[in-house]
């Protein structure tokens, strides 16, 4: 669940950076939601993804907040505000059991299927 989460978050910022791109030109708008793909890609890749190059847990939850965050805001001036509420609550629901199934001892990989 937490992938699809995190797919709906990021297709969410994508259209949403189309649609406030750069101008009104398909350039534009290509720029603008590659632009912010490519932020909020590269800050979960780097810091909350499962194999994050960097373990820092506070800063690990903060960007889980504030990108997941942005993504319902996203959602919410594209689809309304009910699927913003929906998925916000899916969202919340769902991040603290993508996070607490790290080992203290491998902080980068969750415990499934490891002795």
């Amino acid at each position: 669940m937490a992938f699809v989460v995190e797919v709906v978050a990021f297709v969410s910022l994508g259209i949403w950076g189309w649609r406030h791109g750069f101008g009104d030109s398909t350039a534009g708008k290509w720029l603008g939601m590659l632009a912010v793909l490519a932020v909020a890609v590269a800050l979960w890749a780097l810091f909350v993804s499962p194999q994050s190059v960097f373990t820092v847990p506070a800063l690990e939850l903060v960007l889980r907040v504030v990108i997941l965050g942005c993504g319902v805001l996203a959602l919410g001036t594209i689809a309304g505000t009910a699927w913003a509420v929906a998925f916000g609550l899916i969202a919340a629901a769902n991040s603290p059991s993508s996070t607490w199934d790290r080992s203290p001892a491998d902080p980068a990989g969750p415990r499934f299927g490891r002795p």
